[in-house]
């Protein structure tokens, strides 16, 4: 994800819109979105998070 994100925001390469289709259509980003939530929350429980 943070790469993509550096080819987006930065320029940084060409964005290859048939892997960026296949992950939407894979919803591949929600795997993503649930080890994050799930380090926010053990961060937040630690009180590590920032908030």
């Amino acid at each position: 994800m943070i790469r993509f994100r550096n080819i987006v925001v930065h320029q940084y390469g060409a964005i290859d819109v048939e892997k960026v289709e296949k992950i939407l259509a894979s919803r591949g980003y929600r795997d993503v979105l649930r080890i994050l939530t799930t380090l926010h929350t053990k961060l937040r429980e630690r009180g590590a998070a920032d908030p």
